[in-house]
């Protein structure tokens, strides 16, 4: 799915599991994409998470930016997290 922010930067995500359950957000690291979490992500609903695979800005199929710093990544996930109304958050541990 894409989310477009009121600036038109684009993120691709896919979400996982139930709504109502702990909302887990799967973040690659720099050079990947969501795309690297193939093997857990359908794991994780199973186990009970709504969980949430996004694409970081200059990253696989979210937008490219000219100028890009980690408040930026910050504000594409708190903005996700927004618009998905996704208000319970857990952290998990491997």
């Amino acid at each position: 799915m894409i989310f477009e922010n009121q600036y038109g930067i684009r993120t691709y995500y896919e979400e996982y599991g139930e709504k109502c359950n702990p909302t887990v957000i799967l973040i690659h690291g720099i050079g990947a994409d969501s795309q690297m979490w193939n093997p857990q992500k359908e794991m994780y609903a199973s186990k009970g998470y709504h969980i949430i695979v996004p694409d970081m800005l200059a990253h696989g199929q979210s937008s490219r930016v000219s100028k890009l710093s980690l408040s930026d990544w910050t504000k594409q996930i708190e903005g996700l997290l927004t618009h998905l109304n996704a208000v319970s958050y857990t952290h998990l541990r491997a």
